[in-house]
């Protein structure tokens, strides 16, 4: 409870920073309320469903009120009552003393029943007006956007031309206060109040103006008078003293170009816009019965080239978090081990990955649509876009591990009830999230459940060559999806093994390096390197592969294979020089410089310490290394500096006996300087 309740103050405080609170239990005078208009259509249910999601996601002030225009027909057999808080209001589409067929006026005869006959519009003080076929991006705060009584805010419609020429000179006696704008609105509710009747009226006349409807007068690019409405509102608005703050910052038109530096708060989808081959227009949904077709959704975009973030989900024992250094690595959601089972004792680290996805899904807080889910020891060359690969609602993405065998043998009859719905897949997974919370706890219960089957470890049964349960976790994933019947799309164009002859033409990516691969003499392998501490040793790196240029060339296949291979290798050893250069390591030049300045006896023991920290995690057989090499050291400069003792002996000698007693003299003052010499050469040396 404790939690909520901090998480809604947080929320209060940022939309109003010491302004007291909103919400349902707003103060005056800092009450808001949101209206859109809309019709009893399938046309405007889609894009009810859609703004109201975006209200509730953008956590908008206040309640949000759908004035619903219906004939009493339609409403008898209207479908969509449970769609948002809605206000029922007489249909006007057809003009009851006209007989004109104009949908678009409904919008400010809706606003005028609302203000009539509403209670709550008797505890507002401020309204915000949108359109359906908008997206809310983030709270529409009125007096944020500078709205005051008498000055309400709106967005710049620049193509109502007609506020510049003789249609506001013939239907206001205020033309110069006509403003060119429509979308958003945000005013204080007396505003409003007074606008109201005069928008309605306004709009009646210039729709009954037909001799001014063409396009050089009104903008309007069909001349069928059917932007009357927005003229309705901006003559309305002059005729009362309206003068609008007007913003071009605040909505965007999907498909255009944004100004830089600012981010619009909403998003009006009232034309049709593309992102390369694939396009929207509403105009194409006018009939969809999107909301009521359960599992239909409208054609998914592209994936944005950069998706999403990253999340390490670290698995350490309370005693392993005391001593680890490496919290900075990347971004770390924290999660109890599970490497030592706490019920049964056994020993099994793998099953930290379906433990440490659970744990996140139920303490953090997700914004995403897609999870990929990626291990340690993978290399990403490109994004992964799970539409590009077909990921959908119930159908996730993965990669082929053909020898997960137990799919088809007893092992699947043994642990799932839909042994025919075991997928061989592992790796990279692509999943949607509201899969993945229905299957994680499947993964991680199978997982254990498989492990506990000691019986069925063998090789023919599972494909573990060790025949030690060590792929336990790997079945615990493909029986999980199957007992939810998770059927996946199967890619092998996703990833690749280093050391693997790729397919011709396939842009793998992500490189998997859990196996050894070699190119010539050079080799890697992971496992070598369990006990090696190349992230806190400055400079350390994993031996370089061969250069790409002294391959042989005379089979594609093979040259391919090695390209990738030297392509992964090398990728690990740049991103442990970034590490380092973030580190601050010290320039290996200058480390170079130090050894010379070693070798000639002038070497400075706090220029080591600070150009070669010992950090706190550096592994003991490094420190063993760095040890022997100081004394290997150590020893061939005491070499050097006992000749040049042996040396200078002997001219002290020579010296004392061509000089006489004057040279005793020079010999106590040369010996003295010896010493502080042999002192600042040799005894730095020995630490």
């Amino acid at each position: 409870m404790a939690k909520v309740l901090i998480l809604v103050m947080v929320v209060m405080v940022t939309a109003l920073p010491g302004r007291g609170v909103l919400g349902s239990g707003q103060e005056a005078p800092y009450r808001i309320h949101t209206l859109f208009s809309v019709e009893c259509q399938n046309y405007f249910d889609w894009q009810t469903v859609g703004l109201v999601h975006s209200f509730k996601k953008a956590r908008q002030p206040g309640p949000i009120t759908r004035l619903l225009s219906c004939t009493d027909d339609e409403l008898r057999s209207y479908r969509g009552m449970d769609l948002a808080p809605t206000m029922v209001v007489p249909s006007m589409s057809r003009h009851p003393k006209t007989g004109d067929w104009y949908p678009a006026i409904n919008k400010p005869a809706g606003i005028v029943h609302w203000l009539k006959h509403s209670k709550d519009a008797e505890k507002v003080d401020w309204v915000v007006i949108l359109d359906a076929d908008m997206i809310i991006r983030g709270p529409i705060i009125p007096w944020e956007l500078g709205a005051e009584k008498g000055r309400p805010v709106a967005a710049y419609y620049g193509y109502l031309v007609g506020c510049d020429n003789i249609l506001s000179k013939l239907h206001t006696k205020h033309p110069e206060l006509c403003d060119k704008v429509g979308g958003l609105l945000a005013m204080h509710i007396d505003d409003l109040r007074k606008l109201a009747p005069m928008w309605l009226s306004k709009t009646e006349e210039v729709r009954e103006d037909r001799a001014h409807w063409a396009t050089n007068i009104t903008g309007d690019i069909y001349g069928k008078g059917w932007i009357s409405e927005m003229y309705g509102y901006s003559f309305g608005a002059a005729e009362v003293g309206l003068k609008h703050k007007i913003n071009d910052n605040l909505m965007i038109y999907p498909g255009y170009i944004p100004q830089q530096g600012f981010e619009p708060i909403l998003m009006h989808y009232g034309l049709p816009f593309t992102v390369g081959n694939w396009s929207f227009s509403k105009l194409d949904n006018h009939e969809n019965g999107i909301v009521y077709d359960c599992g239909q959704l409208f054609p998914e975009p592209p994936y944005p080239r950069e998706p999403g973030n990253i999340t390490r989900l670290l698995s350490c024992t309370d005693e392993d978090l005391k001593k680890y250094t490496g919290h900075d690595l990347a971004p770390t959601h924290y999660v109890p081990s599970m490497s030592r089972h706490p019920l049964t004792g056994d020993w099994y680290p793998a099953i930290n990955k379906p433990a440490a996805v659970l744990h996140w899904l139920n303490h953090a807080n997700i914004d995403a649509e897609f999870i990929v889910i990626l291990d340690a020891d993978m290399i990403l060359r490109g994004p992964i876009t799970p539409w590009e690969f077909n990921a959908a609602r119930g159908r996730p993405v993965s990669t082929p591990y053909d020898y997960l065998i137990g799919c088809d043998n007893v092992l699947a009859k043994l642990h799932t009830r839909h042994p025919d719905a075991c997928d061989k897949v592992g790796g990279v997974i692509i999943m949607h999230i509201d899969d993945l919370r229905q299957f994680a706890m499947l993964w991680l219960h199978k997982t254990e459940e498989v492990r506990a089957d000691k019986a069925h470890y063998a090789t023919n049964i599972t494909g573990d060559i060790y025949e030690s349960g060590w792929i336990s976790e790997m079945y615990g994933y493909s029986f999980g999806a199957a007992e939810l019947q998770l059927r996946h799309h199967i890619s092998s164009k996703i990833l690749i093994y280093p050391g693997y002859v790729p397919e011709t033409g396939v842009k793998y990516r992500v490189f998997h390096y859990g196996l050894e691969f070699k190119v010539g003499n050079w080799s890697f392998d992971k496992a070598k390197y369990r006990d090696s501490d190349v992230v806190n040793k400055c400079w350390a790196k994993f031996p370089d592969p061969p250069d790409p240029s002294t391959l042989d060339q005379t089979d594609d296949n093979l040259l391919q294979r090695d390209l990738l291979s030297i392509e992964c290798a090398s990728t690990l050893n740049e991103a442990l020089r970034l590490h380092h250069v973030r580190r601050n390591c010290s320039d290996p030049s200058s480390l170079e410089e130090a050894a010379i300045s070693r070798k000639l006896g002038r070497y400075d023991r706090s220029y080591a310490a600070k150009s070669n920290p010992m950090p706190t995690g550096v592994s003991k057989e490094s420190s063993k290394g760095a040890t022997a090499d100081a004394n290997s050291s150590t020893l061939g400069l005491w070499a050097v500096a006992l000749w040049i003792f042996f040396g200078l002996g002997f001219l002290t000698v020579a010296s004392v006996v061509l000089s006489g007693r004057k040279a005793k003299k020079m010999k106590g003052k040369s010996y003295r300087s010896k010493r502080r010499l042999s002192h600042s050469g040799l005894m730095d040396e020995r630490y």
